[in-house]
């Protein structure tokens, strides 16, 4: 019986032990592209149409500004971006950016 109390209390503590690294080896290889849209005077662009283009692989993904003029992108794999900002009445804003693993750009 005490074998078996002392192998359980073993097992615990191993598994309490390796479940950091197994928790961690779980996270997603994604980044995020945020910003805000503005025009020449600053003021926020609501409704805005933003693209962001991955250049290596054409992926593209299409969102609107909300009602502060802001923009997300999540989940995005790693790579080389083309961020498209437009709306009618404005100049189109093109930026382009590189995006690493876990990392966030914030894009004006």
């Amino acid at each position: 019986m005490r074998l078996f109390a002392r192998s359980l209390l073993s097992f615990a503590l191993l598994t309490l032990l390796l479940t950091p690294t197994r928790l961690f080896a779980q996270a997603t290889a994604t980044g995020t592209i945020r910003g805000t849209v503005t025009d020449s005077s600053n003021a926020l662009v609501i409704g805005a149409q933003v693209t962001a283009v991955n250049t290596e692989t054409n992926l593209t993904r299409v969102s609107k500004t909300n009602t502060v003029g802001e923009y997300l992108f999540d989940q995005l794999s790693p790579g080389h971006y083309s961020v498209k900002a437009g709306k009618e009445g404005f100049a189109v804003s093109i930026t382009k950016v590189e995006l690493l693993v876990g990392q966030t750009i914030t894009s004006r």
